[in-house]
């Protein structure tokens, strides 16, 4: 892994402003459909919350770590928004959790 900045940026953002960042891992080769299936549906999320400027959700950036591993630097406007997305059990965050925690979390294959 190199140390060199390739880029650096700033950002003009009036007040607050939140970076969440939310790493997903494969563990178990066998768990590369549930890994599959986990990245697809923080896509949909990612599209989901970039169509609604309401959402408070600023943006993304991925973060390739290697083959097995990745992350996603997020941008919020506020805690608020972030939480409120997390919570609402008709957005999809909620019913994603509920299928990793029903179909993929007792194996350990993939981890968050």
């Amino acid at each position: 892994m190199s140390s060199d900045i390739e880029r650096r940026g700033t950002a003009d953002v009036e007040g607050r402003l939140v970076v969440y960042i939310n790493g997903m891992r494969l563990n178990k080769l066998r768990a590369i459909p549930q890994w599959v299936a986990a990245g697809r549906k923080r896509a949909r999320m990612f599209e989901r919350l970039e169509a609604d400027p309401d959402s408070g959700f600023l943006g993304y950036q991925p973060a390739f770590m290697g083959l097995r591993t990745g992350a996603a630097i997020q941008y919020w406007r506020s805690l608020e928004d972030l939480q409120r997305f997390a919570r609402d059990p008709n957005d999809l965050h909620v019913p994603a959790w509920n299928w990793y925690n029903e179909a993929v979390d007792d194996g350990g294959g993939v981890g968050f």
